[in-house]
C-alpha cells in the first residue's frame, strides 16, 4: 500500500479539498439556537422555565427561601428576574438583586435582560461589578452583581432594605463568598420576613441547600430532570 508523501503530486483518487479562508469567513455559521430568528418574546415563551412561571412565583410568594434547580439553558438566569419584576416585586422602589460568580456574567446577563425587556442598559436593568457600575438609582429595578459586591452592600445596609428579592445564581459553584452570603442572608430573612431569597443551581443535587433551610417541599420544574426545592425558616 502506497502512502502519499508531502511534496508529491496529489493522488488521482483523492478527493480535491482546498481551504478558502475568505469563503469560510463569509460562510453562514451553524445556528444551535433554533429560536434565534424569532421575536424576543417568542424566544422567552419557548424556554423550559416559562412553563413553570406560576409555580415559581407561588413558591417565592409563600416561602422565604426557594432553591431552584434547572439544567443549563432552561432560562433561569434571564427569566427569573423578569418574572419577579412582572409580578410586582420591584414595586415601591424595590430592586431585585441577582448575584453571579464572575464579572463577565453580570454584564452579559444584564445586557440580555435589558434587550428582552426593551429597556436601556443602566436604566431599568443594570449591573455592578468591581471598578464599574451601570445603574440608575431610583430607576433600576433589576440589578446584576458579583457576590463580592453584595457583601460590600451589606457593610452599609446590613438588612439590604432596598432589595425585595435576592437571587444567588450559579450557587452550585460554591465559593467562599457563596457560603458567606447564604449564612448572612439566612439571618437577614429572619429580621426581614418580606425579603425573599432564591438559590439557583444547575445541578439536581440541591439537598445541601435544602437542608440548610431545614424545612421544604419539592415541585417539578425546569428542563429535563430539574426540580424546585423550597424551604422556609420555622
Amino acid at each position: 500500500m502506497a502512502f502519499w508523501r508531502p511534496g508529491a503530486p496529489q493522488p488521482a483518487h483523492a478527493d480535491p479539498w482546498e481551504l478558502d479562508c475568505d469563503a469560510e469567513r463569509h460562510r453562514a455559521l451553524p445556528v444551535f439556537n433554533s429560536s434565534a430568528s424569532l421575536p424576543v418574546q417568542q424566544q422567552r415563551r419557548r424556554l423550559p422555565i416559562a412553563r413553570q412561571r406560576l409555580a415559581i412565583l407561588h413558591a417565592v410568594e409563600t416561602h422565604r427561601a426557594v432553591v431552584l434547580c434547572g439544567a443549563t439553558g432552561c432560562g433561569k438566569s434571564t427569566q427569573l428576574p423578569q418574572f419577579l419584576d412582572e409580578a410586582g416585586w420591584t414595586a415601591k422602589g424595590y430592586v431585585v438583586a441577582v448575584t453571579v460568580p464572575r464579572r463577565l456574567a453580570a454584564v452579559t446577563l444584564a445586557t440580555r435582560v435589558a434587550q428582552e425587556m426593551g429597556a436601556e442598559l443602566g436604566r431599568e436593568v443594570g449591573y455592578r461589578i468591581r471598578f464599574d457600575a451601570c445603574v440608575s438609582p431610583g430607576s433600576t429595578r433589576i440589578e446584576f452583581m458579583t457576590e463580592g459586591i453584595l457583601l460590600r452592600e451589606m457593610l452599609s445596609d446590613p438588612l439590604l432594605t432596598r432589595f425585595s428579592v435576592v437571587v444567588i445564581d450559579e450557587a452550585h459553584e460554591r465559593s467562599s463568598n457563596t457560603d458567606l452570603l447564604l449564612g448572612l442572608l439566612k439571618k437577614i430573612c429572619r429580621k426581614r420576613p418580606r425579603l425573599r431569597l432564591v438559590v439557583a443551581s444547575a445541578t439536581v443535587d440541591a439537598l445541601a441547600f435544602l437542608n440548610f433551610f431545614r424545612r421544604g417541599a419539592k415541585v417539578s420544574a425546569g428542563r429535563k430532570q430539574g426540580f424546585i426545592f423550597h424551604g422556609i425558616e420555622p
